[in-house]
């Protein structure tokens, strides 16, 4: 890293805060390789989006390629509530320990998990996986108040999730956003206020989406669902090195 700039202080690997998180949504092998040779450095953490991990052809090389790099994989949210719905959840865990995946996504976006099977899920899964637990629905017209956010969240860190991640979707259009895709600004204030923001993933999938959170709670924010793609340019953004997040003094 350049140090010529005064810039805003970044983590050095392994980070427990200011992480970005990649959504993958089935990249080759090759591809990635390359992509981790030039942004591997600002990865911390790799999702393997919706379903793609159970179809994904030399499955374990890719999770032992991101783990050469620094990043650890877990696969999305929806595999694991298919495998839950149709009650396989050891099953699924089998499946992750049989690809050395050490990180499960617990989730209920679908709305056929209650958020008390949710958190049961959690508690079973804690002390064999680092356990990342995701909140909100992926339905536009399921909207909940601030305060049943921050509950959900308390709730789920209770049950012994590492992080909890607040849903926005790879469209950027539901959960903390709404379908125009801005955020909802009052709600992140509010939970914010309540719960350590160091504990929390933001999916911020569009830059746009990426620069406002940046804005709102600094360069160190941890951001999910960043496209494969954005990945420099989000590390650009959080030093603030493009205008809408540039020190307010240079503007």
């Amino acid at each position: 890293m350049h140090s010529i700039l005064d810039l805003p202080k970044r983590p050095e690997k392994p980070r427990g805060h200011g992480m970005t998180v990649i959504s993958d949504r089935g990249l080759g092998l090759r591809t990635l390789e390359d992509l981790l040779d030039t942004a591997g450095a600002y990865v911390d953490y790799a999702k393997l989006s919706v379903g793609t991990a159970y179809v994904t052809p030399r499955l374990k090389e890719k999770v032992l390629l991101y783990r050469r790099y620094g990043i650890e994989c877990y696969f999305g949210g929806t595999l694991f509530e298919v495998f839950a719905v149709q009650g396989k959840f050891d099953d699924y865990c089998a499946f992750l320990s049989d690809h050395d995946v050490r990180v499960i996504e617990v989730s209920n976006g679908l709305l056929q998990i209650s958020d008390e099977d949710r958190c049961r899920y959690v508690e079973q899964a804690v002390g064999d996986f680092v356990v990342f637990s995701e909140v909100g629905s992926k339905d536009t017209d399921n909207i909940k108040a601030p305060y049943e956010w921050v509950a959900m969240i308390r709730d789920t860190f209770a049950a012994g999730a590492e992080y909890v991640i607040l849903e926005g979707r790879e469209s950027g259009d539901a959960g903390i956003y709404r379908g125009n895709n801005e955020a909802r600004l009052g709600l992140l204030i509010e939970v914010v206020h309540e719960i350590d923001g160091s504990k929390l993933i933001f999916e911020a999938p569009k830059p746009t989406q990426q620069a406002m959170l940046i804005r709102e709670m600094g360069s160190n924010v941890n951001l999910g669902n960043v496209m494969a793609n954005d990945v420099i340019h989000l590390e650009a953004q959080r030093l603030g090195l493009k205008y809408e997040t540039l020190p307010a003094a240079l503007q």
